[in-house]
């Protein structure tokens, strides 16, 4: 099938949202596997695509100079008929983090720490801010935080041309300061990344509306609902980092970004596996390299046929988070019985005795 022409052969569907599709494809003429965004241009006038398509291919020339194993590099931009599609380098099989729900505490934070390690290092090369929103955050299977249209603002088109034509979920990662017109700068992003960890560990954002202004108001002028409120595990400590950073006004947050990722990271390094950061002694500016340097590790003591089992398993039980959480768990663990153990954690007691139903007894 060639849905946009001449130009890409589409491979798979990878998502389908409310601004349209994301694509899998192969480039016909370099043979190049690329992914692609769908905008739709029929919700601009055509008076109004022309700059707006122009203003977006400047924005990818710059976006392209970000160099970070986290960000998904964009390509060009390739208008055909009523759609524009946003080219980039591809996702292959990377989940959208929008369609789970609440994730276990540890994944949600080594997410969480990759996205401000993105920030810390963009930060280095320029002031600007780069909005961020929920559909633009993937995980492979192997726990690598993917990030699309870093640096773009492609078919937010409540930030175009008004709120009026914007859907709620366009501003579910939008400041205090933007609501009001106010200077954004890395305080802002704290509030963004604090939106995304709230989201990641409750399925559910801080802030959210019936629609755009609803939405835009409550963040605003609402406090959020307690991060231990909504759900019961989570550590004391980690619910007063949350609270720092979804503060209204940008002076009660941390000093910043490396201040906030510290935060995380004494949570995680005393709260639930200090061995892993100690043996390798990551840092925050090697937070992304160690993360990607101990999931590709080949576990020892572990056939790929009995992880498969256990994957295959935990997906019935949990969805398609399940191969992110079995690599995970992997990579501290050299047998079966414990690999099984940490995945049953992941399981609602009553979904557990289904899980180990699933399985095959141990020869």
């Amino acid at each position: 099938m060639n849905a946009t022409g001449s130009y890409y052969r589409v491979t798979a569907l990878l998502r389908r949202d409310q601004r349209g599709v994301l694509l899998n494809a192969i480039d016909q003429e370099t043979k190049d596997a690329v992914t692609l965004r769908q905008i739709n241009l029929s919700q601009l006038t055509l008076r109004e695509r022309k700059p707006y398509i122009e203003h977006l291919r400047a924005d990818m020339v710059e976006a392209a100079q970000y160099a970070h194993p986290a960000v998904v590099s964009p390509r060009g931009v390739h208008v055909e008929g009523e759609n524009a599609f946003l080219v980039m380098d591809p996702l292959y099989d990377a989940i959208a983090l929008e369609t789970q729900s609440a994730l276990p505490i540890l994944l949600a934070a080594d997410l969480a720490l990759q996205a401000l390690d993105v920030l810390i290092q963009a930060q280095t090369r320029d002031n600007s801010r780069r909005a961020l929103r929920m559909r633009n955050f993937f995980a492979t299977q192997d726990c690598r935080l993917r990030i699309i249209e870093f640096g773009l603002d492609p078919g937010d088109i409540g930030d175009v041309l008004g709120g009026d034509r914007a859907q709620a979920e366009e501003a579910s990662m939008m400041t205090p300061e933007h609501c009001v017109g106010e200077i954004e700068d890395q305080k802002s992003d704290q509030f963004a990344i604090g939106c995304l960890l709230y989201r990641m560990l409750t399925g559910v954002f801080p802030f959210h509306g019936a629609n755009y202004t609803d939405t835009v108001t409550r963040i605003a002028k609402e406090p959020h609902i307690s991060l231990i409120q909504m759900r019961q595990d989570v550590p004391e400590k980690l619910n007063e980092v949350i609270d720092r950073v979804l503060a209204k006004k940008p002076s009660s947050r941390y000093e910043s970004l490396s201040a906030f990722a510290n935060a995380l990271q004494a949570f995680t390094v005393k709260g639930t596996m200090p061995d892993v950061f100690e043996e390798t002694g990551a840092s925050i500016e090697t937070l992304s390299d160690f993360s990607m340097a101990k999931v590709s590790a080949k576990p020892k003591g572990l056939e790929q046929e009995m992880v498969d089992e256990i994957v295959r398993a935990l997906t019935q039980i949990i969805g398609p988070i399940a191969p992110i959480l079995v690599q995970r768990a992997r990579r501290n663990v050299t047998d079966r019985k414990s690999l099984i153990a940490q995945c049953i954690e992941q399981c609602e007691p009553s979904d557990a005795v289904r899980f180990l139903a699933l399985l095959k007894p141990e020869s």
